[in-house]
């Protein structure tokens, strides 16, 4: 038997039910519970019935060796999901030696608290814990090839079947959703994107894995995001990051912050409808920065049949000017796989302010994206509060039309350990992309033909 090996049983009906004679209740809410190695898995309670009919299939991992205690037999108990004074007391108890498991049929004879008979349990062993191939799907057998053939594949190399099989069947589902951009493209280094911000708490166990190796991280994590300079170390006492005082007297700056809404799946799991109605909650947030002074600007949208549906030449302009987005089936085969290009062009749009210095993408990657981009000035801090004033005007106008799912909360979607969420899980923390563009007048005459100037490199 495999390290990996699974029991999985389908729970039919059981009849005869007794509950025990020194409980005084007149109805009971019949349900499975079973228990084996550590772990246990219950079906759902019926209503008021002593020959309740289930048809549930549950599943227990099986790792190698059965002879711990907790191992050597399989445990149904007959539970009351009416109890509240005997909760976590079986109304009765069947067991069923590992050792003998075959697959098929299987009746359990049930006994109350005295050994005396409480009813009937039958089952179907769908599967005996000796053989789990039956049970993989093409995805599953796919990632096992790619972790071999590309062990980069931070999807594939952290991707276990033990802990897929531990899941829901609804929740394995998700989980290969998240796993399909890595497994369609095999080259991807992360090659995972969450599509819902709950995915990060529901698969917790796999994706902490991802984040620690891509990010280096060992021990406690737990991530604090603030824009308060005054307790950075190491800074110039004015707390001015001056690209001048380095040298540098010419550079493009460029920051982005990502940022999702509450409520609201992740771009690769959104509908169409969610699409519009992110657009529409984004555009009367965006009407304020194109009111405040200091912005001003216009939204332009590709969904159809707006009065600022941009025309595809307005688009390709904005895209080479790289304040616009393409169309992600175009621009790369993962962010597709990943589901992002899935109902393009609604809801996707761009607003750019009056000076093209600043421009919030909607509905990309993220829900949404500032990028604020300066080449007159050698001032980290200048850009930093750009984007800080930016983000602060369409949060508040976010919040305004109480959208978040609690009334007063922040209506950005925050995991506690992992800071901002983003589809991406190499994005997430701040949510902050930044870099700085310099030239290097050395390095080329004019800036032109970097190709040649790595060949002349290489000859010298």
């Amino acid at each position: 038997m495999g390290k990996n090996d699974i029991i999985q049983i389908k729970v039919i009906r059981a009849e005869e039910l007794r509950k025990p004679d020194s409980w005084n209740i007149t109805q009971i809410d019949p349900f499975i519970e079973v228990r084996y190695g550590g772990q246990t898995v219950s079906t759902k309670p019926k209503t008021n019935t002593t020959s309740p009919a289930f048809n549930e299939s549950l599943t227990l991992l099986s790792p190698e060796g059965r002879d711990a205690p907790d191992m050597q037999y399989l445990v149904f108990r007959m539970m009351d999901g009416n109890q509240v004074k005997h909760l976590d007391d079986p109304m009765s108890e069947g067991r069923v030696a590992t050792k003998t498991l075959i697959r098929g049929p299987l009746s359990v004879k049930l006994a109350g608290a005295d050994q005396s008979y409480a009813g009937t349990l039958y089952v179907d062993i769908e599967n005996d814990g000796t053989d789990m191939l039956r049970f993989k799907t093409p995805e599953l057998a796919l990632i096992s090839e790619i972790c071999k053939s590309h062990p980069e594949n931070l999807m594939a190399r952290h991707f276990s079947d033990h802990y897929y099989f531990s899941l829901t069947q609804q929740k394995r589902e998700q989980l290969l959703l998240c796993c399909k951009s890595g497994y369609e493209n095999p080259n991807s280094k992360v090659g995972v994107y969450a599509m819902r911000p709950e995915d990060y708490d529901d698969f917790m166990p796999y994706f902490d894995k991802v984040l620690r190796d891509h990010f280096h991280i060992q021990g406690k994590l737990r991530h604090t995001n603030s824009w308060d300079l005054s307790k950075v170390k190491g800074l110039p006492k004015n707390k001015q990051l001056d690209l001048g005082a380095l040298g540098v007297d010419c550079a493009c700056i460029r920051v982005q912050v990502d940022r999702n809404l509450k409520g609201f799946p992740l771009p690769g799991g959104m509908s169409a409808d969610d699409h519009l109605q992110l657009e529409r909650i984004m555009l009367t947030a965006l009407r304020k920065l194109m009111a405040n002074p200091a912005f001003k600007g216009s939204y332009y949208t590709l969904t159809p049949g707006t009065d600022n549906t941009m025309t595809p030449e307005a688009h390709a302009k904005l895209v080479a000017e790289g304040l616009m987005f393409d169309d992600p089936a175009r621009d790369s085969p993962e962010l597709a796989s990943a589901g992002m290009a899935s109902h393009w062009p609604l809801g996707q749009g761009v607003y750019v302010s009056g000076d093209q210095g600043c421009a919030v993408r909607v509905g990309y990657l993220d829900h949404f994206s500032i990028v604020v981009r300066r080449a007159d000035t050698l001032l980290l801090n200048e850009v930093f509060d750009r984007v800080y004033e930016c983000l602060g005007i369409v949060a508040a106008e976010i919040d305004a039309q109480d959208f978040a799912p609690v009334k007063g909360q922040d209506s950005f979607a925050v995991s506690p350990c992992y800071g901002y969420v983003t589809s991406s899980p190499a994005s997430l923390g701040s949510g902050m992309k930044a870099s700085v563009e310099l030239e290097l007048p050395a390095l080329t005459r004019g800036g032109a033909d970097v190709g040649a100037a790595e060949q002349a490199a290489i000859s010298e």
